[in-house]
């Protein structure tokens, strides 16, 4: 059973790094930062977040890149996926939800609707591990 109550932040962007670790605080979750895509990966492994929250463009391998290795790899294969970009455009959408995402949030984030996702996601994880 996945306990650890951990958020893995990936953004290139210090503040919003920021923003994120405080809503995930609010919503009590610990959070780990990182800023580009090989990192997140190597910190997932290490880190076992209970959710990741990646940004769609990053340095080294865009999110859509980080969110197709995650799903390939056992070990976060069933974690929920927040994807985030300041694009709004349907196929960046859909495009997240093909590479594996499980919600994808357009910045700036309206700080309600960003927890109320994050809360049903992890709500929806335990009720697949009960």
């Amino acid at each position: 059973m996945h306990t650890t109550r951990k958020a893995l932040i990936v953004d290139d962007a210090p503040e919003f790094r920021l923003l994120l670790g405080s809503l995930f605080r609010e919503l009590g979750l610990e959070s780990v930062t990182v800023r580009d895509g090989d990192t997140a990966l190597a910190m997932a492994r290490e880190e076992r977040p209970a959710i990741i929250c990646v940004d769609l463009m990053l340095p080294t391998l865009s999110g859509l890149e980080v969110c197709t290795a995650l799903r390939q790899r056992p070990e976060t294969a069933d974690v929920p996926i927040v994807m985030v970009s300041a694009r709004r455009f349907p196929q960046d959408r859909a495009a997240a939800s093909q590479a594996g995402a499980d919600a994808y949030v357009t910045k700036p984030v309206d700080r309600t609707d960003f927890s109320n996702q994050v809360r049903s996601l992890l709500w929806q994880r335990q009720q697949a591990e009960a």
